[in-house]
């Protein structure tokens, strides 16, 4: 099983997927990665120019290339969260022969649709509670105009911290240390966070580039590798109910729908014995000779 867990490539999960789903390396060999400029990935010397989908598409495959060729496997078993199972989606898109299946985490499948949804969600979530600083912040950064804020980044952080104060980005409590997690471990410190927040912005340009042009349904209609759509109940930072409409429409040779009831978008933090379970029964259950491996927006 080969793990896309990041949530955007300038910010690497990949220990919080460690810490919390260790128990996977019981009966898989795990494979952490950091994509092209996140986190131990991340360089001066990689220019931005080169950080467009063709070359995420492109750099997956090679390490694919050679894990496969490491590991004397003939597929592997693909898993990608949020933007990793949006470049999941692709990937398995252009190379279906290397993949025996795709579980999909929260994907984004609409850029424009799912902001339009998530800011609804806020709003609404806004004036119920009657969170005036809330409120007045989302009506002076406005709708979304195909999936992007007339305030640039600066917008779409005060969106999402927004969302996630009201439950559509983590539907539990997982407390402070989960949060500390990367800057605790071994590989990961101080400077290497404070790298992810200065590339975050740096990059916004490329997230403004890529987002609005994100429609699945019409770009990807038919895959030929089993798609597993794993999706939190209460997510809102990356609509479930949009993710839901695309597998509705999706063709595959096996697709599924799986519903984690008490998560929002990080389900497999929020859940992760369940989430255990799903990748033990595809993975396992896959009647192919796949390597089991597992490892980053």
């Amino acid at each position: 099983m080969f793990n896309l867990s990041h949530t955007s490539y300038e910010a690497s999960w990949s220990k919080r997927f460690q810490a919390t789903n260790a128990a996977l390396e019981d009966q898989f060999v795990v494979v952490y990665w950091d994509q092209r400029g996140s986190g131990k990935s991340y360089s001066t010397h990689i220019p931005l120019t080169s950080m467009t989908l063709d070359q995420f598409i492109s750099d997956t495959h090679e390490l694919t290339s050679w894990l496969k060729k490491r590991f004397n496997q003939d597929k592997l078993f693909l898993v990608g969260h949020s933007w990793g199972g949006f470049l999941g989606l692709h990937v398995i898109n252009q190379y279906p022969i290397d993949y025996a299946a795709l579980v999909a985490v929260s994907p984004i499948t609409d850029g424009p649709l799912s902001e339009q949804v998530s800011y609804e969600f806020a709003l609404k979530q806004a004036q119920q509670r009657q969170d005036t600083a809330g409120l007045t912040m989302l009506k002076r950064m406005g709708l979304p105009v195909n999936g992007i804020y007339k305030g640039g980044f600066d917008a779409i952080v005060q969106e999402r911290n927004l969302v996630q104060k009201y439950g559509g980005s983590y539907h539990q409590d997982l407390g402070g240390t989960f949060h500390k997690i990367p800057w605790r471990s071994r590989e990961y410190n101080l400077f290497d966070y404070l790298k992810a927040k200065r590339i975050a912005r740096l990059n916004w340009p490329i997230d403004e580039a890529i987002w609005p042009t994100i429609d699945l349904k019409h770009q990807i209609p038919v895959v030929n590798v089993p798609v597993y759509f794993c999706l939190g109940r209460y997510d809102n930072h990356v609509p479930a109910s949009v993710v839901a409409d695309y597998c509705a429409s999706l063709q595959a040779p096996v697709k599924e729908v799986i519903w984690f009831e008490e998560s929002a978008h990080h389900l497999c933090f929020e859940e992760p014995q369940k989430f255990h379970a799903i990748l033990k029964e595809k993975v396992l259950g896959t009647k192919t000779n796949v390597l089991r491996i597992s490892g980053k927006k």
